[in-house]
């Protein structure tokens, strides 16, 4: 889904970077422990993932209908991880809009 030129640049922002800097944003961001026991509030979670994304989130959306019982999960056809907010906003927005 990327041009070249898109490419090139994020390569070119990437050597900018050191092993340990990108190395620290995606641990901080991937590596955590859930609890095992979640607070109960009475308002739902909405859970979006890609279609395409899947496979990859199996664990994340067992962990949700095991302890979160009031999750709405939502599959975004045709899509994968961050493709509706980095390429479709509007409609995203639209989505946000019609949320209970």
């Amino acid at each position: 889904m990327f041009s070249e030129d898109d490419l090139k640049y994020v390569a070119n922002i990437f050597k900018h970077c050191t092993y340990k800097t990108l190395w620290n944003t995606f641990d901080s961001c991937n590596n955590y422990k859930m609890p095992k026991q979640v607070m109960h509030f009475a308002g739902k979670v909405h859970y979006w993932y890609a279609e395409k994304e899947r496979k990859a989130r199996d664990w994340d959306l067992k962990y949700m209908r095991k302890y979160v019982s009031n999750t709405v999960f939502k599959s975004i056809e045709g899509m994968d991880h961050g493709d509706m907010a980095l390429f479709y906003p509007e409609q995203m927005a639209q989505e946000f809009r019609g949320l209970e």
